[in-house]
Parts: C-alpha cells; structure tokens; sequence
C-alpha cells in the first residue's frame, strides 16, 4: 500500500511562482511594465520557478521566466540561439534547445561531408581529364 502523505507530492510549479499574489496587470501589460515586474517581482522576490515558467510561457504574451516578451522573441526556446540565452543566463538549457543544438550540429557535419565529397569527386574528376 502506498502511504506517500498528499504534502510529499509535487506542486504545480504556479504554487510556488514569487508572482502569486502581484498585479498581474504588471506581468501581462506595457512593455514598461513588464520590465518593471521582472525587476520588482520576478528578481527581487527570488522566484523559485524561473526555469519552469519559460518554459510554460513559450509563444505566450507578457512575463514568463523572468523575461519579458520583447526579450523572449530574441530568445526562443527550440531554437540554437535558446540554447546559447539559456547558457548565458546560467540555467540548465531546456531539451527543445538542446535538441536544436543537436539538429544544428549534425546539419553541419552532413554540409561537411558534402562538401568534401565535392571537393574529392571535382579532384578525381580533373585528374580523369588531365590523363585523356
């Protein structure tokens, strides 16, 4: 029988969000705003739930993660330069960026190949050319 208490459980992220009680006209309004509840209520409240939120908020309005949606579409998560903002914010990087990281990666080595493959016929080619 399992006797794992209903406080053991995990809670939904939102819970435990700095946010909870705060104007969330600041957090859904102006740019301004916004920029003014990432300082006041996302940093200065030390948010438990930075990562989590991003990560909720992704094609969403307003604040999420403690960025702003201005900041948010230079940085979008699935993507080689999410992966790069998340680095440079010390979080761990999420796995849609990872995942794109990966993508990009193994397109790189494929046009490599490629183009060393070129390379070699267009060699052989020349040197079929030269003997004739």
């Amino acid at each position: 029988m399992n006797t794992t208490s209903i406080t053991a459980l995990p809670r939904d992220w939102r819970d435990r969000a700095a946010c909870g009680p705060a104007d969330t006209g600041l957090l859904f309004g102006e740019p301004q705003d916004q920029e003014d509840a990432v300082r006041r209520i996302c940093w200065a409240r030390q948010c438990p739930v930075i990562t989590e939120c991003g990560a909720a908020g992704i094609g969403e309005w307003g604040v999420w993660g403690a960025r702003t949606d201005t900041a948010r579409r230079v940085d979008r998560c699935g993507t080689v330069a999410g992966k790069s903002a998340h680095r440079r914010r010390n979080e761990p990087v999420c796995d849609a960026c990872a995942a794109a990281f990966v993508a990009y990666q193994r397109e790189r080595a494929a046009e490599a190949r490629a183009a060393k493959a070129a390379a070699a016929a267009a060699v052989s080619e020349g040197a079929g050319t030269s003997a004739a």
